[in-house]
């Protein structure tokens, strides 16, 4: 690092740490790049973090290939490029290759080939397009849905996992299958404590049964 970025990194990481103090923004977030390019001007000009970029405060981890911070306080943060986040409190991580997160409204968006696990469920969910709701502690995806948990696999187009309740609404074509059984309907509401599953409108299914171990023994 030259002389010029070695300034322009401490000036950014002091600037960035007394923002830190302000209500707004009540914590430390701490930065490394390969490349960063700050402007003076706090709000209207975005920092820009390249190569091996990453943010972290107490709570999230922030990897990607390019970040950029804007807004007063440093409020908005969008990454591009092998996005990875994990939330160290909620113990979940989730891949992506774009994100955009508002730190005022607490929502996080994420596009292109989203990956969300959460270690502490053994659960992992896949699709194209998901929201993130810090606050109210939902996830929201669209297209392609799959999420697998154990032996339930369940697949639609539109679905809202409701972490508190830990329980999954999934609609748009929706089917689960747990273990050989399989059940389809307009809208299928799953409860991953219980392993529930609730169909609503048209419903059809397969159910597949095991002889009774008593036939096992039964005379020809």
């Amino acid at each position: 690092m030259n002389l010029k970025n070695r300034s322009l990194f401490l000036s950014f990481s002091l600037c960035l740490l007394f923002s830190a103090a302000l209500p707004c923004a009540a914590e430390t977030w701490n930065f490394s790049a390969a490349e960063v390019s700050a402007g003076q001007n706090q709000g209207r000009t975005p920092t820009v973090l390249r190569g091996n970029a990453e943010v972290e405060s107490q709570k999230l981890l922030i990897r990607s290939d390019r970040l950029e911070l804007s807004g007063k306080d440093y409020t908005r943060i969008t990454g591009e490029g092998n996005v990875f986040l994990r939330d160290k409190e909620k113990d979940i991580a989730i891949g992506c290759g774009r994100f955009e997160y508002d730190r005022e409204t607490g929502i996080i968006h994420f596009r292109r080939q989203v990956e969300f696990t959460d270690e502490s469920q053994n659960l992992v969910i896949r699709c194209e397009a998901m929201d993130l709701l810090e606050k109210e502690d939902i996830v929201i995806m669209q297209m392609a849905v799959r999420l697998i948990q154990d032996d339930i696999v369940c697949r639609g187009e539109f679905a809202t996992f409701n972490r508190a309740r830990n329980t999954l609404a999934i609609s748009g074509r929706p089917v689960v299958w747990r273990g050989e059984d399989e059940y389809r309907a307009n809208r299928i509401t799953v409860n991953l404590d219980t392993d529930d599953i609730s169909l609503e409108g048209t419903v059809s299914g397969a159910l597949t049964t095991q002889e009774e171990s008593s036939n096992e023994g039964a005379s020809p």
